[in-house]
C-alpha cells in the first residue's frame, strides 16, 4: 500500500468513527451495554434537510414511545431495520446480557465459551428464536459476504431489513472488518472493496464540484457564502441521477439506511470543506449547514425510535 492509500485509509477510518458514532443512539444514550468501539458523540456534521418532499415527525422521541410502536411493528410482521434491530430491539432484553440460561454456555456462532473469549463482548439472545451470541460475532455475521447475513446464522430466522451502509457503520462501531469473504485467499483483491472505494471517489468529486457551482452562484445571505445546503442538495441529486452507489456497502433499502447513506455524504462534504475550504467556517452559510446537520441528526434517532 502506498503512503497515499494509507493516509486515504486513515481518513476513511476517522470518517465511518464519526459516522458510527452520530449513529449510535438508545443503546448508548440509554446507558446500555452494546459493544462500541467509539462510545463518545461526535462533532462530525450529519445532514441537512434534504430537497426532497417530506418532514420528520416532532424531536424527542421517548424509548415508551418508541416500545409503543414497537407493539405495532410486531403485531404488523414488519421487521426492523438493521440499526432498529441492533439499538432497539435487543436492547429490550438488556437485563439478560451476560446472564444466559444454565444450560448455555457457548455461542451458537463462534462456538467459544460466552464468557472466555479474547475481546469482550455481550452475550444476548437473539430475537425472535432466542438464540445466544456474542454481540461482535452478530456484528461479524452481519458484515460478512453472505447471502443469509439478515438472518439468524443457527436458525436462518429473518432478523431485520439489511442494508449495507448499516451494516459498514455498525461494522466500523464494533471494530469489525467489513465484507471478509469465508475463506479469503492471502493477497486476493477483494471486488467489493474495488467498487467501494470507487464510489467514494465518485462521490468526493461530486462535492468539489457541487461546491465551485455554488462560489459562482449568487449567494442567499447577506456575506456572500455559497449555499452549503444547496451544494449538498446538488450532490445527493448527482447520485441519483448517475445511479449510485453501485457498492452493496453503501446500498440501502430502509429508511434509516438512506438518512445513514446521506449523513455520510454529508461527512465526506464536512471533511472536504474543513481540509480544502477553511474559511467558509466563519460564514453564514456554515452556521446555517451546522443547524442542519443537528437537525437530521435527531431525526436518524427518531427514525431508529420507531421501531
Amino acid at each position: 500500500m502506498s503512503a497515499r492509500q494509507e493516509e486515504n485509509a486513515l481518513k476513511d477510518k476517522a470518517l465511518y468513527e464519526a459516522l458510527a458514532a452520530d449513529a449510535l443512539t438508545y443503546s448508548t444514550f440509554h446507558n446500555g451495554s452494546l459493544d462500541s468501539a467509539s462510545q463518545t458523540n461526535s462533532t462530525a456534521a450529519a445532514l441537512p434537510k434534504p430537497s426532497t418532499p417530506g418532514r420528520h415527525d416532532s424531536l424527542g422521541a421517548t424509548t415508551s414511545a418508541a416500545s409503543a410502536a414497537s407493539l405495532k411493528q410486531q403485531t404488523t410482521g414488519k421487521l426492523p431495520s438493521l440499526l432498529q434491530y441492533t439499538d432497539i430491539v435487543l436492547m429490550r432484553t438488556s437485563h439478560l446480557f451476560n446472564n444466559p440460561p444454565p444450560t448455555i454456555t457457548t455461542c451458537a456462532y463462534c462456538k467459544t465459551n460466552y464468557d472466555n473469549v479474547s475481546i469482550q463482548s455481550d452475550f444476548l439472545p437473539l430475537h425472535p428464536c432466542n438464540h445466544w451470541l456474542h454481540y461482535r460475532c452478530l456484528i461479524w455475521h452481519v458484515t460478512r459476504d453472505d447471502p443469509n447475513h439478515d438472518k439468524c446464522p443457527v436458525c436462518k430466522t429473518p432478523l431485520f431489513e439489511y442494508d449495507g451502509i448499516t451494516a459498514l457503520t455498525l461494522a466500523t462501531r464494533t471494530d469489525v472488518p467489513m465484507g471478509t469473504p469465508h475463506n479469503p485467499s492471502i493477497g486476493a483483491v477483494n471486488p467489493a472493496q474495488v467498487v467501494y472505494e470507487e464510489d467514494c471517489g465518485f462521490i468526493a468529486t461530486l462535492i468539489e464540484a457541487a461546491f465551485h457551482t455554488q462560489l459562482r452562484s449568487p449567494s442567499p445571505y447577506p456575506d456572500k457564502s455559497p449555499d452549503l445546503i444547496a451544494c449538498f442538495n446538488g450532490v445527493l441529486k448527482a447520485i441519483t441521477d448517475q445511479i449510485r452507489p453501485r457498492s452493496a456497502w453503501l446500498k440501502w433499502k430502509t429508511k434509516t439506511g438512506s438518512l445513514l447513506f446521506a449523513m455520510l455524504v454529508a461527512i465526506k462534504m464536512r471533511r472536504y470543506l474543513w481540509e480544502r475550504q477553511k474559511g467558509i467556517v466563519e460564514t453564514e452559510a456554515w452556521r446555517l449547514w451546522e443547524e442542519g446537520c443537528r437537525e437530521m441528526q435527531r431525526g436518524i434517532w427518531e427514525e431508529v425510535a420507531r421501531v
